[in-house]
């Protein structure tokens, strides 16, 4: 619990009363966030470290792992480096492609859209576009490999431009793109606040614009909470000790949050707890998770065990009406 009433680590400046003590705030787990962001960025900087060992530039050699940038041939070494990213993209390309083929088995008539726009076509895109580059990449890489004619220098094409190099420039620019996508998990880590006070739960979304942060609040009183939803049937998630919280108020309706859905008679689509709220497609009605009224989504958070108990134990606090911290 936070030693100094009105005061928070992740909340902005004067958002809380003078006398609200914060029992628990926690973010996102970075575990979620940036296991994946920087395991590729990883895999980057070794495909340049070998790239730069292979033209020659003074670094440290570690055994074994310099290897292929020291006992390859350079420009097949620029090939399959440049086609393991070829392969990468089509895996990427058809997880999404999956991902799309089991929304569609969810019966929805509704047209796949987000935020305005054709779901399929701003979800496949991204990996379609890059999976071309790539393949024009690999062979630009492919015919820079073959000897030049008529006394070409050997890995050289007549346009001048070594395998090797190319495949630096390719590597160097998919560092830079790594390295941007860390930092946009970055910006999306911090973005989302869960706070759990004395008196409220408190979730708080931040939005990036050119003239600042803009910030959407959501909040509940504490004595309001009915129950909380516990999604961690992952086992990776179980492992790692993440997991999403669905909390219930008692002002909550139960019955379908959209009018359409009452005048058709059928219950609204289930949100995907594992699904981020802020990335991607996120039911087969192109909505949020968190438009969904009447429901708190805490979602990838760190130990949501302890988060579940402190909220629990705030409930039966405020319920009983004693401050918060005194021996029952």
């Amino acid at each position: 619990m936070s030693e100094s009433p009105g005061h928070s680590r992740y909340l902005r400046a004067r958002f809380l009363t003078p006398s609200e003590r914060v029992r628990y705030e926690l973010r996102g787990s970075k575990w979620f966030f940036f296991t994946w962001p920087a395991a590729w960025l990883l895999g980057a900087l070794l495909g340049d470290y070998w790239l730069a060992l292979a033209a020659g530039v003074s670094l440290p050699a570690v055994p074994f792992l310099s290897d292929p940038g020291t006992h390859v041939r350079p420009s097949y070494l620029s090939l399959a480096l440049t086609c393991l990213i070829l392969v990468l993209l089509l895996l990427w390309l058809a997880a999404r492609l999956h991902h799309l083929t089991r929304l569609a088995r969810t019966g929805s008539t509704e047209p796949l859209t987000h935020r305005g726009r054709s779901a399929p076509f701003h979800y496949l895109v991204p990996p379609g576009f890059f999976l071309a580059l790539s393949l024009l990449a690999v062979v630009a890489v492919a015919l820079a490999s073959v000897p030049g004619a008529g006394g070409g220098v050997a890995g050289r094409v007549t346009l001048g431009i070594s395998a090797l190099g190319l495949g630096r420039g390719i590597y160097a620019a998919l560092t830079a793109l790594l390295v941007l996508w860390l930092a946009v998990r970055w910006g999306e880590w911090v973005g989302d606040s869960y706070v759990i006070t004395d008196d409220r739960l408190i979730k708080e979304h931040a939005r990036w614009t050119v003239f600042g942060r803009v910030y959407d609040t959501r909040e509940i009183q504490i004595r309001q909470v009915r129950d909380i939803d516990l999604h961690q049937s992952r086992v990776l998630w179980r492992w790692l000790h993440i997991g999403t919280l669905n909390v219930h108020s008692l002002s909550e309706v139960p019955g379908p949050s959209d009018p359409a859905d009452a005048h058709r008679g059928r219950p609204t689509a289930t949100p995907d707890p594992y699904q981020n709220p802020e990335r991607g497609i996120h039911d087969p009605e192109g909505r949020s998770i968190d438009n969904y009224p009447g429901v708190e989504w805490w979602f990838a958070i760190p130990d949501p065990l302890r988060a579940q108990r402190e909220i629990e134990e705030a409930n039966q606090q405020a319920e009983r009406g004693r401050p918060p911290g005194t021996a029952a």
